[in-house]
């Protein structure tokens, strides 16, 4: 069974030359990638990120496909 773990709230800079999270809070975030926003690299790699910080979980994209401000979900078991 799948059930919401949290909304998280994630300001992302591409193209950035070094990746790392840091915590604005609770539930915001903010990241810098180093891949670039094109064919959804950026995304994709930020999910990746996003896992690995949380342990894991299945995370998904609400909302902000295509802007820097991302609606994130994380799903818990």
């Amino acid at each position: 069974m799948i059930w919401l773990f949290m909304k998280l709230q994630v300001k992302v800079h591409a193209n950035f030359s070094q990746e790392k999270i840091e915590r604005r809070g609770r539930t915001i975030f903010e990241v810098w990638l180093t891949e670039s926003p094109v064919d959804g690299k950026a995304n994709f790699k930020l999910l990746s990120l996003m896992r690995k910080e949380f342990k894991g979980k299945t995370i998904r994209i609400l909302s902000g496909f295509t802007g820097r401000k991302k609606v994130l979900e994380v799903l818990g078991d």
